[in-house]
């Protein structure tokens, strides 16, 4: 018999981690990890969102979204989805992924269901929307809670429009915590 000194009434235990309803949820992203493929032929960038406010306020989501993969389709899919994170929090050019970091946003959140039945559902970022409390592209203040926030001016566009779809860069193109 082993010896034990535990007083399970000053620890709370641990909490379900049960999926929560689908729907738009104010998020941020708390830490990010560049990992590289199971495969080792490409990397990911792997995410840890909270969610800030109402009833959920603390859960975690956890994801990847692909920034270099052999199939160009999977990198083309990942380097929208990065995209999004990126206008959704304000920050156009990243260099490192910490810039992403503690940046309010709309997560749209969903259910992925395990169809082998082997791991249980949880819970995902389907989208990534700009939040009033996220600055917006052009810098200005986040909106307090609560307050409208006012439209933001558009400066006139130089020379003309680009309207071609984005298209992934090249390997050598990527930034430095990309590759």
């Amino acid at each position: 018999m082993a010896q034990m000194n535990f007083d399970a009434s000053q620890v709370d235990p641990s909490s379900s981690y049960d999926t929560f309803p689908k729907g738009d949820y104010l998020l941020c992203i708390r830490s990010t990890d560049i990992k590289p493929t199971k495969a080792g032929t490409g990397h990911y960038l792997e995410y840890e969102a909270e969610v800030l406010e109402g009833q959920y306020a603390g859960r975690k989501i956890f994801g990847r979204i692909n920034i270099a993969n052999q199939n160009p389709t999977a990198e083309e899919i990942g380097q929208r989805e990065l995209s999004g994170l990126c206008r959704a929090v304000g920050v156009m050019q990243v260099s490192d992924s910490t810039q992403l970091h503690d940046k309010p946003f709309i997560g749209a959140v969903g259910i992925e269901v395990d169809k082998t039945g082997q791991y249980d559902d949880k819970n995902i970022i389907k989208k990534f929307k700009a939040s009033a409390l996220a600055p917006a592209m052009g810098g200005a203040a986040p909106t307090p809670v609560g307050q409208q926030a006012a439209p933001a001016p558009v400066a006139p566009a130089q020379g003309v429009a680009n309207t071609a779809p984005p298209v992934a860069p090249a390997a050598g193109d990527r930034p430095a915590w990309a590759q």
